[in-house]
């Protein structure tokens, strides 16, 4: 089998591995260009460009795919599959035409719930308790094809986006290397067409998604904050300065004063405790701007904050 794989982002590493550990059949791998990032403006290559580069393994990086020559290059090739994970761009269905067997699409949840960008933050951010991945057919509707594999996971109350990123990455590898045994095989896949009526729409984070509320619950805060990593983190302003929050625990238990907002206690090796609007927040690790990471206590202490300090902006 002849394969193209399609990817840009850390999650798509480990399901790059398994095709390129299979001999002869990574063909090509197609990500996205370059871009300059930072005030410097300089560039920097995605996961995938990096990977390609230190093994040797030929990619493209078009720019747009429905204007992309790459398309001529890689019908020569006469791919088999279309393996696309974390890629980031649709996929025109000129190029659909090119596999002559499956293409498949690997996506981090248990579609046909949070199909699109960021479907790693937003069962974390709204509190689910189960996320999973899918092995679905790629169509020219975004994550809509019908399904060849799923698999669940429980999400732990203390796991971040970034942490389940790298489970579910080794889900995918694990679930992709069954369908190649299959088809290795001569076994027909079975695949079972997606509900649309349950579908829901995992939309694209900005930075205005980071700034926390402390009118809202201790739970709800604390599942932004793993939910936001590792952009655009969660964070509060005091004092005009902004204040990333990178770890946490929370509390459903109230003070006896509970003003939101409102520091509670402040415990050495423990971190900077807030009372929100429902049950406290345990502030572990902060990265004030411009500064570097650093326990939640020792910011506290830097900028005098004690108990009954309100953590605002005002």
């Amino acid at each position: 089998m002849k394969i193209v794989f399609f990817g840009s982002s850390d999650f798509s590493i480990p399901i790059l591995q398994l095709c390129a550990l299979l001999p002869n059949q990574l063909v090509t791998v197609v990500t996205t260009p370059d871009v300059k990032q930072g005030r410097g403006l300089l560039i920097q290559s995605n996961p995938v460009t990096v990977y390609c580069r230190k093994n040797q393994i030929p990619y493209v990086a078009p720019v747009k795919l429905s204007q992309a020559p790459e398309m001529e290059a890689i019908r020569r090739l006469q791919p088999d599959l279309f393996v696309v994970a974390s890629y980031g761009k649709m996929i025109p269905s000129s190029w659909l035409k090119l596999p002559a067997r499956y293409a498949f699409n690997i996506h981090p949840s248990l579609l046909p719930r949070y199909r699109g960008a960021a479907p790693l933050n937003w069962p974390i951010l709204n509190g689910e308790i189960e996320t999973g991945i899918s092995i679905a057919e790629v169509t020219d509707r975004l994550d809509a094809g019908d399904l060849y594999y799923q698999k669940s996971l429980v999400i732990d109350d203390e796991i971040n986006s970034m942490e389940l990123s790298t489970k579910l990455a080794a889900m995918a590898e694990e679930g992709l290397a069954e369908i190649f045994l299959s088809l290795g095989r001569g076994t027909p896949l079975i695949k079972t067409a997606q509900n649309d009526g349950a579908s829901s729409y995992a939309r694209k984070l900005t930075k205005n998604d980071g700034r926390l509320s402390w009118m809202a619950s201790a739970r709800a805060l604390h599942n932004k904050i793993r939910g936001l990593l590792p952009w655009p983190k969660a964070l509060f302003v005091f004092k005009n300065e902004s204040v990333q929050v990178l770890k946490s625990h929370w509390s459903p238990a109230n003070s006896d004063d509970p003003k939101p907002g409102h520091v509670v206690k402040l415990v050495n090796n423990s971190g900077l405790f807030v009372q929100t609007g429902e049950g406290i927040l345990q502030i572990i690790r902060v990265k004030p701007a411009g500064k570097p990471e650093m326990p939640a206590e020792a910011y506290a202490h830097g900028r005098q904050i004690k108990a009954g300090v309100p953590l605002t902006d005002l």
